[in-house]
């Protein structure tokens, strides 16, 4: 069974919105259809006759989550809104909307979010769009998710909300963060940690370090990103926001893994994870995981950062985290090819070429397939990979895309020899040495030798 903290129902909750349904429908019963009521009934029964399947919890909420559905049929908002805002015990009374992130169950928080939008009041609306925005955040939909916390920035500020003003902020740093542009995601850091400090909430002050934290490390500003993670900790523990305090750990390990400071990262890491889990935080523990699995492959402890890689792998295609799953892969692909498990290192080179697009990035990664393909004698995709590593020079300087070419050509011409296809080797080899420049010399030595060779065999074929 998954680590989990399993959330009992809140049965007072539950028995009150059962009753406020039996109250709708007194009230509606002369102008209700016979589909309605049979909505209605199945949103009752929801409520009071299921049991959950097993202990996961998605399975202990699915009872709210199928009554949502039912009284969404029918637009009974009030109802539905009340389902979704309930009260879960165990989790400090987090109500339910907000706890599914939490869990990763992001589709299903989703759909609560897509149904209620436009249905309640601007409140509800503002909720609606900053959990869109952040769902989006994660899935990796930059733009999607800016437009979101754009539009509930907005809405914060015809509500006069400062608290919703600095969510909205901070979510907008976040975006930017993701974008790499890391001179506005600051700003509005900095802009969010203003109003938090100004309305003197704890919480609020601690997401706010958090992101400043994480973007101070990004532009290597180690000990500015130190000393905010260690007051996010600082913080968090003195509100008891156990959330807070696992990403402030996370944040904290991730700065000392960048400085070279692999016990302290380790040390704190392994607090993240342990929280994450705890409180079952589905994306702190695929974060938690991930950053350990680099600490451990610093340190040549291939095996650990193998383990670590791999449950942050399957958890990040679990929750659709997108960045997780990104970084798992290329990290994997990298330890496996150290390891000279070249099948292994393929399989996440496969995986890695459907989302890495960064020119000298791709390029590095199909002559790595490439050669790969071309050592298990999987030599039509080796050549496709070559083909396209000679487009994708043709998007990068004129120094690299020499150097690019020429790899590329050289490589085929040794895959085509190696296919006995030597008038194609030949013609690859000859084109490999048009670029002949004293920058690439001993590549240029390698396509000598080769050509002579080549010219040997074609010879025997005379």
């Amino acid at each position: 069974m998954d680590k989990e903290t399993i959330a009992p129902l809140n049965i007072s909750q539950s028995a009150c919105i059962y009753e406020q349904i039996q109250a709708q429908i007194a009230a509606r019963r002369s102008g209700l259809a016979a589909y309605q009521l049979a909505e209605y009934k199945a949103a009752k029964n929801w409520l009071r006759r299921y049991r959950p399947a097993d202990e996961s919890n998605l399975a202990r909420v699915t009872g709210y989550l199928e009554a949502f559905y039912h009284l969404a049929q029918v637009e009974d908002w009030d109802n539905a809104r009340a389902i979704a805002t309930i009260q879960l015990p165990a989790t400090h009374d987090q109500e339910l909307h907000r706890q599914l992130f939490v869990w990763g169950y992001y589709r299903q928080q989703q759909r609560l979010y897509k149904s209620l939008f436009g249905q309640a009041d601007a409140a509800m609306d503002l909720v609606c769009l900053s959990g869109l925005g952040n769902l989006e955040d994660v899935w990796g939909n930059i733009d999607r998710a800016i437009e979101y916390h754009r539009q509930a920035l907005a809405l914060a500020q015809m509500l006069e909300s400062a608290e919703a003003r600095s969510t909205a902020l901070g979510s907008l740093g976040n975006a930017y963060l993701s974008l790499q542009n890391f001179e506005q995601a600051i700003d509005y850091y900095q802009q969010q940690l203003d109003l938090a400090e100004m309305l003197e909430q704890p919480r609020l002050v601690g997401v706010a370090l958090g992101g400043l934290g994480n973007a101070y490390r990004e532009i290597a500003a180690y000990n500015l990103a130190l000393d905010v993670a260690k007051r996010r900790i600082d913080i968090a523990q003195s509100s008891g926001d156990q959330q807070g305090e696992g990403d402030g750990y996370c944040s904290l390990g991730s700065t000392y893994l960048a400085q070279g400071e692999l016990t302290e990262a380790l040390t704190v890491l392994e607090q993240a994870l342990t929280i994450a889990q705890s409180i079952g935080y589905r994306l702190g523990e695929c974060r938690a995981l991930g950053n350990l699995g680099l600490v451990y492959g610093t340190l040549q402890k291939d095996d650990a950062a193998i383990d670590c890689l791999e449950k942050t792998l399957a958890l990040a295609n679990k929750i659709e985290d997108k960045e997780g799953r990104q970084q798992a892969i290329l990290q994997l692909e990298v330890l496996y090819r150290q390891r000279g498990d070249t099948l292994q290192a393929m399989g996440y080179q496969q995986l890695a070429r459907g989302f890495i697009s960064e020119p000298l990035e791709r390029a590095a990664l199909l002559l790595n397939l490439g050669t790969g393909c071309r050592n298990l004698n999987r030599l039509e995709t080796a050549i496709d990979c070559y083909q396209e590593l000679l487009t994708v020079a043709e998007l990068v300087g004129e120094d690299e895309q020499r150097l690019l070419r020429m790899m590329g050509l050289y490589c085929l011409a040794l895959t085509y020899q190696q296919q006995d296809e030597i008038k194609q080797a030949w013609r690859s080899c000859r084109l490999a040495l048009e670029l002949s420049h004293t920058s690439v010399e001993p590549l240029v030595e390698k396509c000598l030798d080769l050509q002579q060779t080549l010219a040997l065999a074609l010879q025997r074929e005379v």
